[in-house]
This record gives structure tokens, C-alpha cells and sequence, in this order.
């Protein structure tokens, strides 16, 4: 299946990636990918955000893992960052469309039509949707 991201973010990703002199990408023992991604575009979105972020202390990262939630359900994260200024959980979404929306529910719009995604996922593991 073909990656939604736009020719753009696939130039740029692609030449941060192959550019080792302007940005090191993220070692393990720092980055810890738990379980690969099965999406390539899933894939392409953990790399791009792995070359951008500092590569030393105290800055820590991890990539597909799931939890059991306290009402017993499965959540999966996409990429949990730890870093100075606090710890971010990030939910890829990889769609073309402009997005807005508040703590419940993000619309998406594209091409004229809107549609919306539910956020509790967001809030069972105690992070704001953006």
C-alpha cells in the first residue's frame, strides 16, 4: 500500500534519512522498538520523528507497544518521548486532510468532506489529543 503522505514530507523525510552529516539518527539503546510496525506509512512517520530528535541524554524513546488499560481493554501507543521538557505520546495518523477538533473527537477535512475519529483512546491513557 502506498504511503498518504504527501511528495513533500516524502522529499524531506527521504533526505534527512540519507543525510548522515546533518542529522544522527536516534541508537538504540535510546530508541527501543518494541514491536516493528506493519504499516509503511507508520514506518516512514517513527523514522522521520527518530533522525529529528537529539541523540543523548536524557532524551528516550519507544516505538509500537501495547498496555492493558484499567477497564482491561488492549491500547496500542505509537510512539511514547521522553525528554527534558516532559513525556509526549504520539498517536500517527497519516491521512491528507487538515485537522481540528477538541479533547473528544478530531475532524478531518479533505477534498470538501469531513469526517470525525474519536479520541478516547487518547484519554484511557491519560494524554490531550492535539
Amino acid at each position: 500500500m502506498e504511503s498518504p503522505c504527501t511528495p513533500h514530507t516524502r522529499r524531506t523525510t527521504t533526505a534527512l534519512l540519507r543525510n548522515p552529516l546533518r542529522i544522527k539518527a536516534f541508537d538504540p539503546p535510546r530508541w527501543k522498538e518494541i514491536t516493528p510496525s506493519e504499516f509503511p506509512w507508520e514506518r516512514e512517520a517513527l523514522d522521520f520523528v527518530r533522525v529529528g530528535l537529539p541523540d543523548h541524554e536524557p532524551f528516550r524513546a519507544w516505538s509500537n507497544f501495547t498496555f492493558i488499560g484499567r477497564d482491561g481493554s488492549l491500547n496500542e501507543v505509537d510512539l511514547l518521548v521522553a525528554a527534558p521538557t516532559g513525556i509526549f505520546l504520539v498517536e500517527i495518523k497519516s491521512r491528507p486532510a487538515e485537522i481540528t477538533g477538541d479533547a473528544g473527537t478530531w475532524v478531518w477535512t479533505h477534498d470538501g468532506r469531513a469526517y470525525t475519529d474519536d479520541t478516547r483512546s487518547c484519554w484511557r491513557t491519560g494524554s490531550a489529543s492535539v
